[in-house]
């Protein structure tokens, strides 16, 4: 996106004048926010002075203070940085980005020509928005064999966003913002999140499929009178890792059949 405003110098290098921004920028709280910038000028011209705006407090197109940055005062505010230079790169960060810097933020630079100002207009907009994991089930527990599917989103305007997904702190192939658990196995025991690919150190809130003590294979015998719904044949019982029983229930079938077919799900 290309941005000019009003020359007030020499009209004849009106048009060598510009600033280069990005499209709109979607940010999570909490991660840190590069604004790539660029900005052009008459080749005989020094730039002198270099500023950022924001225009939740700057309402002049960054003609008058407040600034987020200023390079004559070497003066930022809280968590801005500029990391640009005075020839061409315009670059800000922001560190530890909060629901506050949402906004339209400008640069203006001034070259050592007379009246030679020049602000990039309109500017670059910044969302910020929290990242959600959406998708779960009502039910606190869930069988195997069951299906889920987690969805990651944020809640900022985003063109095609592209996520990344992690099981126990390692990456999944999946960038769909959407990821299906098809079919629940105790293979799938494990702590879920998902980021912003852009910035995959800030990620959502941790789904938990909850990994408990391994029970080892139950043999059930027509000898046990408890188990004579099995038309005395032998059967046998795999307990996955999430089967718990104490060994007052290990004699017990129900709360068996209860605990191994049954997947604990916690959030936190």
């Amino acid at each position: 996106m290309f941005s000019i405003e009003c020359f007030s110098g020499v009209q004849s290098n009106k048009s060598k004048y510009g600033v280069n921004y990005p499209g709109p920028i979607c940010a999570v709280r909490g991660s840190n926010v590069r604004i790539p910038c660029t900005y052009s000028y008459p080749s005989s011209h020094k730039v002198e002075t270099v500023r950022w705006c924001s225009m939740n407090s700057n309402k002049r197109k960054c003609a008058d203070p407040p600034y987020v940055y200023d390079s004559s005062s070497n003066s930022a505010s809280e968590g801005f940085q500029y990391i640009g230079n005075k020839q061409s790169d315009c670059t800000l960060l922001i560190s530890n980005v909060q629901f506050s810097h949402s906004a339209e933020y400008k640069f203006r630079f001034k070259t050592n020509v007379t009246d030679a100002q020049w602000t990039g207009d309109p500017g670059v907009t910044l969302q910020v928005g929290a990242l959600k994991l959406t998708g779960l089930p009502e039910s606190e527990t869930l069988k195997e064999g069951d299906s889920v599917n987690l969805t990651c989103a944020v809640n900022c305007s985003l063109s095609s966003p592209q996520f990344v997904w992690f099981k126990d702190n390692q990456r999944l192939p999946s960038s769909d913002p959407v990821l299906h658990l098809p079919a629940l196995t105790v293979e799938d025991s494990g702590n879920y999140s998902c980021a912003l690919k852009t910035n995959e150190s800030v990620r959502s809130e941790i789904v938990c499929y909850k990994n408990r003590q391994i029970i080892p294979l139950i043999l059930l015998s027509r000898l046990h009178p408890i188990f004579s719904i099995f038309n005395n044949i032998y059967t046998y019982i795999f307990c996955n890792p999430y089967c718990y029983l104490t060994p007052s229930q290990q004699s017990i079938f129900t709360p068996c059949i209860l605990h191994c077919l049954t997947l604990l799900l916690c959030s936190g």
